[in-house]
């Protein structure tokens, strides 16, 4: 009878010994809800503007029951701040790395907030990092180039030499101003420009046309043709002159 009883308890303890040991792998491998103390958060830099990039990093942190790391929910100020960014977790140090934005915000101290987000939808307790908010740079701004419109020139031509008191031309004027054409005529159209007999057939006729043109103008001037006594193909010194017709 005793016998028998020890080999029952013997059974039992071998059966039961599987769940025990299962029990025991069930109790080293269960849930690590939460952060290890050793969680640690970390941003780069720790100084900036809103708008500029920073590095937000972290490691040492848990896993679940099924082994899975999960992710982290990265927030400004706390864990129901803005959100700036998630991040999944991996590796043997069960760590992330992630580039956020800097929301636009007042300048001054915060902080940024990682909080994990295991598989089952629990979430561990929030790890901050010190943040300064930056004020953004003064905007340098370059008025346009001033546009300086110059007054209009007013021009006063002076008075014509050989003008009468009416504003009229006196025929002295006049014959002044047609030897002058009539010379530069000669010059454009001089026989010494022409290389061969029928150029300088060609020259005389412009040059004749030319004279006449001169001598057509004064008329209009206001000159009589009578004051206008000078010969068309006579001799006119050309020095010293520069425009021409």
């Amino acid at each position: 009878m005793i016998r028998r009883q020890a080999r029952l308890v013997v059974g039992l303890v071998v059966l039961a010994l599987p769940l025990v040991v299962a029990a025991a792998a069930y109790a080293c491998a269960g849930p690590t809800y939460g952060v290890p103390a050793a969680a640690a958060v970390g941003v780069s830099p720790a100084v900036a503007p809103p708008g500029a990039a920073a590095t937000v990093s972290g490691k040492y942190f848990g896993i679940d029951s099924m082994g899975a790391m999960g992710y982290v929910e990265i927030r400004v100020g706390s864990s129901t701040g803005p959100a700036l960014a998630t991040a999944p977790l991996g590796g043997s140090n069960v760590s992330f790395s992630a580039i956020v934005t800097v929301p636009s915000m007042a300048p001054g101290d915060t902080s940024i907030t990682v909080t994990q987000v295991y598989g089952d939808g629990t979430q561990g307790t929030p790890v901050s990092a010190p943040f300064t908010v930056d004020a953004p740079p003064a905007a340098v701004v370059t008025p346009p180039a001033a546009v300086v419109t110059p007054p209009a020139a007013v021009v006063t031509p002076p008075a014509a030499v050989g003008t009468s008191a009416a504003g009229g031309i006196t025929p002295l004027s006049a014959k002044k101003k047609l030897a002058s054409a009539i010379a530069q005529c000669n010059h454009r159209y001089g026989a010494k420009k022409a290389k061969s007999r029928r150029a300088n057939h060609v020259m005389a006729r412009r040059r004749a046309t030319c004279i006449a043109r001169a001598r057509a103008a004064a008329v209009v001037a206001g000159a009589s043709s009578r004051s206008l006594d000078i010969s068309l193909m006579g001799p006119i010194s050309t020095r010293g002159l520069t425009t021409y017709l």
